[in-house]
């Protein structure tokens, strides 16, 4: 069962010490071989126990859409970047996957939350501020081919 976890408005969740080092584990667990990365077969291994890679990891495409090595095996860094990030935007999909792999809390107290924590609410601006422009017309002259199109302005404004 899933303790039940909720961030509050202007908040946000993210890995606790317990949660990075349980993950840092896994992957050294996993890491048969001992090359510092994870290929297809240990992360299939891996995943085994759980309905397969979350729905956000493939939508966005993963593993291509973390660190890897140059032979395309997932790095430590990229591991942990792309688990911040899932409890960052899904820290539902981050608890049900910590107890699909076997997390425990060492104080036996809070389930798989103790591997995530929320964060110090954010302070909301009360003010508008205040947007002046000024609208310059500019024409760009030159020959055919020579990249107005493509061209960036700097756009200067009175100091």
């Amino acid at each position: 069962m899933i303790s039940r976890f909720d961030v509050p408005p202007n908040s946000s969740a993210e890995l606790s010490p317990l949660g990075y080092r349980f993950f840092v584990d896994l992957f050294l667990l996993f890491d048969k071989d001992n090359d510092g990365g994870l290929n297809a077969s240990e992360l299939e291994a891996l995943f085994a126990p759980t309905p397969g890679l979350p729905q956000s990891w493939i939508d966005a495409n993963f593993p291509s859409s973390t660190v890897r090595t140059e032979g395309g095996l997932i790095t430590l860094q990229g591991w942990l970047a792309q688990w911040s990030m899932t409890t960052f935007e899904d820290p539902k999909t981050t608890l049900a996957y910590l107890a699909y792999l076997g997390f425990e809390s060492p104080e036996k107290q809070g389930g798989t939350t103790a591997a995530l924590k929320v964060t110090k609410p954010r302070k909301r601006r009360r003010r508008m501020l205040k947007v002046e422009r000024n609208v310059v017309l500019c024409y760009v002259i030159g020959a055919s081919g020579s990249g107005k199109v493509n061209s960036s302005f700097l756009a200067f404004t009175n100091l």
